[in-house]
């Protein structure tokens, strides 16, 4: 069904102008950037808490007596709640409002993230893992920000990537300043640090997305939302009214994901994020172990592994390794600038497919180079191209689904990826202690399904505005089911 719009007018010779118009209109200004610094600052956060078990892994091993394969639990546990999380959550935000999902989410991951401070034992710190993992604020909040960009700015969300990169880089560098000198647990309360500043600015900057209030028929509430952010940007809206839209029913209802129009694409893209996310958190998580098993130690400065180190790790912390994983993660920079002008050029297809290519290459000449200096550059690469995939593969799913499907499209995309995270860390960090070469290998792979997967005609979405409205149109079928 395709829901028509109806004018809402004082007059019948008012003018009105469509929420498209009102965006594009606005286009970019002071209070984008002030999304985008928060929507960064969420990255880095997460990206600080995503990898926290990679970089405080030794220190648990040495201290709390855990083994790789609970390490590897122990990575795989902040994960498995997301695959509910995800979906629900995206859910929740397409039929309760962007808004006060994200609050919710915001306090939730400060308040367990802050307790994991104080774990006592090994069980509480697992427990406390898998609560805070069922946390999503960060892909409510870029879904938020999307609805305020115009079609030209939204390779924008390709950029976002760059704070995750310095999260992540910085993450090795905090590690290895901060653990040698006061414990793994103040690793934590930084990452916990970030999650309160997210809080706490979110509550006081966020509004409520124009699309979502468009699309309940709540157009005086969209209308002072961009009233809003035009005199953020020093600007005004087109003249006349907002178009009042007919309220869409069953928004979020995952049954819509599979209708016709959306069949194929929905298939594909859970595909592409179940592949792309094992790959991208598999190199991720388990960036210390391949360093590691390829003769780099992390807790002192002879060969023993860290299985043949004395309980008591009286040995010298080795920093040195630390840095190489984050001169590893900020090679990530180089694959930005490189999408931005890829996803305009070829689109996201072809785009993702590149990035692809180059992730399966990477994992592939890692399993025959472990010296310091061609491990750091093929680390690096696998980082960059998969971390590309991840981010293409969010901005075209936010791009392919309407403002009524678009938080549980991406939100179950995402709990379906979250399953390729949740089995990923076993895949690196255990059967990387196991054998090295068949677990590039199992990478290697996964990547080549993704460089395949946008060949078979997936839509392009490149200069689209965002749709609204679920539609029923075969036309909207791709040819790979004709």
């Amino acid at each position: 069904m395709v829901y028509q719009s109806v004018q809402e007018r004082d007059d019948p010779v008012d003018s009105s102008y469509k929420l498209d118009d009102a965006i594009n209109h606005i286009d970019f200004g002071r209070f984008h950037i002030k999304f985008l610094c928060l929507v960064g600052l969420t990255y880095m956060a997460t990206a600080c808490d995503v990898g926290m078990i990679s970089v405080i892994g030794p220190s648990l091993t040495c201290y709390m007596g855990f083994n790789s394969l609970q390490i590897g639990l122990l990575s795989s546990a902040y994960f498995i709640p997301r695959i509910i999380g995800q979906a629900k959550f995206g859910e929740f935000a397409d039929r309760f409002g962007r808004r006060p999902i994200l609050m919710l989410l915001n306090v939730w991951h400060f308040f367990y993230v802050l307790l994991l401070i104080f774990s006592p034992n090994n069980v509480w710190l697992m427990l406390l893992r898998l609560v805070s993992g069922a946390s999503v604020s960060r892909r409510v909040m870029v879904g938020l920000f999307s609805e305020f960009l115009k079609p030209q700015h939204r390779k924008i969300l390709i950029i976002q990537q760059l704070f995750w990169i310095i999260g992540s880089g910085t993450r090795f560098l905090v590690g290895a300043a901060i653990i040698p000198w006061l414990g793994w647990r103040s690793y934590v309360a930084t990452t916990a640090f970030l999650y309160f500043l997210v809080m706490i600015i979110s509550w006081a900057f966020l509004p409520e997305s124009p699309r979502f209030y468009n699309v309940t028929g709540q157009v005086h509430m969209a209308e002072k939302v961009l009233q809003m952010v035009a005199k953020n940007n020093s600007c005004t809206l087109p003249p006349g009214r907002l178009e009042r839209l007919k309220e869409q029913k069953g928004r979020g209802r995952i049954q819509e994901l599979f209708r016709p129009a959306y069949l194929w694409i929905t298939v594909r893209v859970w595909l592409l994020f179940f592949c792309g996310i094992f790959t991208y958190y598999g190199i991720y998580v388990g960036s210390t172990d391949v360093v590691q098993v390829s003769g780099i130690s992390f807790m002192n400065d002879r060969n023993e592994s860290i299985d043949e180190l004395d309980a008591s790790c009286n040995m010298k912390f080795n920093t040195d390794s630390f840095i190489l994983l984050s001169i590893a993660s900020f090679g990530e920079l180089l694959g930005v600038p490189l999408n931005v002008w890829l996803v305009e050029k070829i689109g996201r297809p072809y785009t993702l497919s590149l990035n692809s290519f180059g992730s399966a290459l990477s994992f592939l000449m890692m399993i025959f180079f472990t010296g310091k200096v061609m491990l750091t550059f093929w680390l690096a690469g696998s980082l960059a191209f998969t971390a590309g995939i991840f981010t293409i593969l969010h901005m075209y799913a936010l791009e392919i689904y309407p403002t009524s499907l678009r938080g549980i499209g991406v939100g179950s995309s995402m709990a379906v990826g979250m399953v390729g995270a949740a089995i990923s860390p076993l895949a690196t960090q255990v059967l990387m202690h196991q054998n090295r070469e068949m677990s590039l290998i199992v990478l290697t792979a996964t990547s080549i399904i993704c460089c395949i997967i946008p060949l078979t005609h997936m839509k392009e979405t490149r200069g689209e505005n965002m749709e609204d409205f679920t539609r029923l149109i075969e036309e909207e079928e791709t040819s790979f089911i004709k």
